[in-house]
């Protein structure tokens, strides 16, 4: 027989093991911005001379990467489905969703190309100390004032 006890202690196991995953899962997210960064500017010193060139580059790879991860994602949940596409346009134009929804598009390519362009001008970690400082004070003030449908926690200084 399972006790409570041991129910609870299960339980607070496995969401210790999720948040250890999430951190460590977005600690290599990091070190990869890095790593990005520097093949970024490798592209635009070797090959292709404009830092706008470079990014534009890196969004067409990281787009058919996707469009294959979310082909095969979406095969796995449903074969059946005939017109991927058709169902994609449908989704989208179909809810009413905010503007504000879709620039993360029009935000990504402003820090590929800032990223192109200055670690070329300060340094792998000079760029990515702005960044991750930049990180630290707009999600500190998107917290506060709850942007996007954030539940709104105001800074504290355990938080900090």
């Amino acid at each position: 027989a399972v006790t409570k006890h041991r129910l609870i202690k299960k339980v607070e196991t496995e969401s210790t093991k999720n948040v250890i995953g999430a951190i460590l899962t977005g600690t290599i997210a990091g070190s990869l911005l890095v790593t990005q960064n520097g093949i970024n500017s490798s592209l635009r010193n070797e090959i292709l001379i404009s830092p706008w060139y470079s990014a534009l580059l890196s969004f067409i790879i990281g787009m058919f990467i996707m469009f294959g991860i979310a082909h095969f994602h979406r095969m796995g949940q449903e074969p059946k489905v005939k017109s991927q596409w058709k169902e994609f346009i449908l989704l989208i134009t179909s809810k009413n969703v905010h503007w504000t929804c879709f620039m993360g598009g029009f935000l990504g390519p402003i820090y590929v190309v800032s990223a192109v362009y200055l670690t070329k001008v300060l340094s792998f970690s000079i760029f990515q100390n702005c960044a991750v400082l930049g990180n630290l004070l707009s999600s500190c003030y998107c917290d506060y004032v709850g942007l996007l449908g954030i539940k709104i926690q105001i800074p504290t200084n355990t938080r900090w």
